[in-house]
């Protein structure tokens, strides 16, 4: 079957399941942080459908570079990707998705959330006035929610919690912190959903609708523990008149203390698949992350996914440079990079 490009309108086809689009990179393409001569990289990219010259220059057959496909356009501009024409390419049958910063925006408001209810804590047991202890806990959620530790953030703060003397064995005449927190955090979260502090990602309500309506199944797999992230998606989705249940079955969920290993480690996308009823090498992975992603793609003896899909800023060239470069991906395993949210993608 042909692998050609061809175009219809202004949106970029593909013919063709095989290396349907091969796309490099320029070296010099968009706004390197390294390089302040070049144009401002803080303008937000110009999202308007790709002409046919935008298109060929972007997308043009590479000996060197296969299985790739990229929104990213030489002239600087963002190409549409038909989500169908993915599905075509890779060969998928199912999809496993990060929840932060991928399907929602919500992670400096959860570290809000987590200070909130840590700093009602302090002053339900007088403590409020500890401000050494108070500042170091929150250093240690803000530590957790830059490096993605979210095993380790229970962890940390009972410990440091400890250190400073806030958990005192054998005296119940206070909620003890993990009581408090399981009373108040979810209530907070929720508000915040409600007001739009934690919110869809853009395009996701649309790609979540047309996915569930080709019967393609989907899963998460994230860091964060299940109460957490199922009472974010249920609030949000459920303001798209989406049911969570019915889009991402409770079956189809990997979260955080389900897993000896987290990320980058794929132990669990790899488990996210087997509850889907899917092999690893039948499915896409999608992750904001691209470190994540480069370490899920590559080569071992249980195989690897059918794609990586990144969600990646125009401006960061150098990151995804390094993931165009598919250093030890599996033979077959698609990368494909979009923006830094799913507007990219239509719909056909």
């Amino acid at each position: 079957m042909s692998g050609d490009i061809s175009i219809e309108g202004e949106k970029p086809l593909l013919k063709g399941p095989v290396n349907p689009l091969l796309i490099p990179f320029s070296s010099d393409l968009f706004n390197s942080p390294d390089n302040p001569s070049q144009n401002s990289s803080t303008n937000p990219p110009e999202t308007t459908q790709t002409s046919k010259n935008d298109f060929h220059d972007a997308c043009f057959n590479s000996p060197e570079i296969e299985r790739t496909i990229s929104c990213y356009t030489e002239s600087g501009r963002i190409a549409d990707i038909a989500l169908s024409q993915i599905l075509e390419a890779t060969q998928a049958k199912g999809i496993v998705f990060d929840i932060d910063d991928c399907l929602i925006k919500s992670e400096n408001t959860q570290v809000k959330v987590w200070k909130e209810t840590f700093y009602e804590w302090a002053k339900e047991i007088g403590r409020e006035d500890d401000t050494e202890a108070i500042q170091a806990i929150c250093d240690n959620l803000d530590e957790s929610f830059r490096t993605g530790d979210m095993d380790g953030l229970m962890r940390g703060i009972f410990n440091t919690a400890a250190k400073y003397g806030f958990i005192i064995q054998g005296i119940n005449t206070v909620p003890t912190l993990e009581e408090y927190l399981k009373e108040k955090r979810i209530p907070l979260l929720v508000r915040h959903c409600d007001n739009g502090d934690i919110r869809l990602n853009q395009g996701v309500a649309e790609m979540l609708r047309y996915l569930h309506e080709l019967h393609i199944p989907m899963g998460v797999f994230t860091s964060a523990p299940n109460e957490i992230a199922s009472t974010i998606l249920h609030a949000l989705l459920r303001q798209e008149d989406l049911s969570f249940n019915q889009i991402i079955p409770q079956e189809n969920r990997v979260f955080g203390p389900d897993v000896s290993k987290n990320k980058p480690d794929p132990e669990g996308w790899i488990k996210a698949a087997t509850q889907m009823k899917i092999n690893f090498n039948e499915v896409l992975i999608v992750d904001d992350r691209l470190n994540v992603l480069m370490e899920v793609a590559k080569k071992r003896s249980y195989g690897s996914p059918a794609g990586v899909i990144g969600l990646c800023p125009q401006q960061s060239r150098s990151q995804w440079k390094a993931f165009n470069e598919r250093q030890d991906f599996g033979e077959n395993t698609w990368s494909i990079l979009l923006t830094d949210d799913f507007t990219c993608l239509t719909y056909e």
